[in-house]
């Protein structure tokens, strides 16, 4: 936690809810990808200060933003923003990242 604090230059009360967010996105990811079927086409997190979920979808979608609350027990309550970009962008996932 330190290592994310010293490297975004955020305090660790924001370094652990990034990493905490960041653990359980899988979570509002799943939700949002059963909401936009194939017009899916990667996603992302961004860290520092403002952390979010970033997806970016094909032209066919309406760029939004919105707020997601954890429901299940590790992540329960906190917000994760989330972003939609229409700019069918598809970023390649790391092969040497872990699951």
């Amino acid at each position: 936690m330190q290592n994310y604090a010293d490297y975004f230059k955020v305090d660790k009360a924001t370094a652990q809810h990034n990493l905490t967010i960041s653990t359980a996105s899988n979570e509002a990811l799943s939700k949002v990808l059963d909401q936009l079927g194939n017009s899916y086409t990667s996603h992302e997190m961004t860290d520092g200060k403002d952390a979010k979920l970033v997806v970016h979808t094909t032209a066919d979608i309406a760029a939004s933003r919105y707020d997601y609350v954890f429901e299940e027990d590790f992540a329960k309550g906190l917000v994760l923003p989330i972003e939609i970009k229409p700019d069918g962008i598809k970023i390649e996932s790391d092969p040497h990242a872990g699951s």
